[in-house]
């Protein structure tokens, strides 16, 4: 029996055909393990001694040791204006030795969105700067994916989707006054198509901008805790679903509808992450080149 793939565009995922998986395609090469990570904590590549951030819900963050003891907390109360953080936004810089992150004000009209930055070792909080939430309905959701092109240096992008046409869209902003630069732009695949988009948020955008993993977790039949999940991407405009149990991929351990994400952890590295629950993650740590050419191999045996 060769690998499977689940080929599609629309509609419900158990009406739709499967094709035989044509090749192997080995797990992108891991720098090590996060097995031991929990659901709601990123390890941080830069601490040796085991301790990770802890982002249990809404209302806060911590530092917390190996031992699972707080070093210091942060509560929503510590955000100035804020009325929800949006912890599936973080993006953690080894070089700034920081949390990158958004939160949010949806009690001014249009909503306000914050850039924030909080120092790993102080967990001292620094507040950037804010934009408006709304800017061409495309600030609209509750997850957004931040990078940044080099650590340490320069202005972070923010991924985002369209509440009007399901695309997604870049915004840049300024890292020393949290102001929108420019955006939100619409992005063009290299065939001049808008990268189609459907699901919650995103998992991941590839350093090239060319693919999209999107963040809600499809389920190929039924909706038990035993069906098999289905990694979304997207690509030169159009979508695909993939069977994530026999691709090899970091999110086939998790259970039908969750969202796991892939988010920086510092030093070029990425992980699985997914920010509430109980349920335990075993992807590995990867750098961005071996995740986008893992990805893209997946992409082109997927048909996109």
């Amino acid at each position: 029996m060769g690998r499977r793939i689940l080929s599609s565009t629309s509609g419900n995922l158990a009406a739709r055909s499967i094709f035989p998986w044509p090749a192997a395609v080995a797990r992108p090469a891991a720098f090590g393990d996060n097995g031991n990570a929990s659901a709601g904590y990123l390890p941080i590549s830069w601490l040796a001694d085991g301790s990770a951030l802890q982002c249990p819900s809404l209302t806060g963050f911590a530092l917390i040791n190996a031992a699972g003891v707080p070093i210091w907390t942060k509560l929503l109360a510590d955000f100035p204006n804020a009325t929800v953080l949006v912890r599936e936004s973080i993006y953690l810089d080894a070089v700034d030795q920081a949390a990158w992150f958004l939160s949010y004000n949806g009690n001014t009209t249009p909503a306000t969105m914050y850039l924030n930055k909080l120092l790993i070792a102080t967990g001292a909080l620094t507040v950037v700067g804010s934009f408006s939430a709304q800017a061409n309905n495309a600030l609209a959701s509750s997850q957004h994916l931040l990078t940044r092109t080099v650590e340490g240096v320069g202005n972070l992008q923010l991924f985002s989707t369209s509440t009007v046409n399901g695309g997604v869209c870049k915004s840049v902003l300024n890292y020393t006054t949290g102001a929108m630069v420019s955006g939100p732009t619409a992005i063009v695949a290299s065939n001049g198509v808008a990268l189609a988009f459907t699901g919650s948020g995103m998992a991941y955008v590839s350093a090239d901008e060319s693919l999209i993993v999107a963040a809600g977790a499809g389920v190929l039949m039924g909706s038990t805790a035993t069906d098999k999940v289905m990694l979304q991407l997207s690509k030169n405009g159009r979508q695909a679903t993939i069977q994530t149990s026999q691709d090899g991929f970091p999110l086939s351990m998790m259970t039908n509808a969750t969202t796991a994400l892939l988010r920086h952890i510092g030093g070029g590295r990425f992980t699985t992450f997914h920010p509430i629950g109980g349920q335990r993650l075993t992807g590995g740590v990867y750098t961005r080149a071996a995740l986008d050419a893992w990805l893209s191999q997946v992409a082109t045996l997927a048909g996109l």
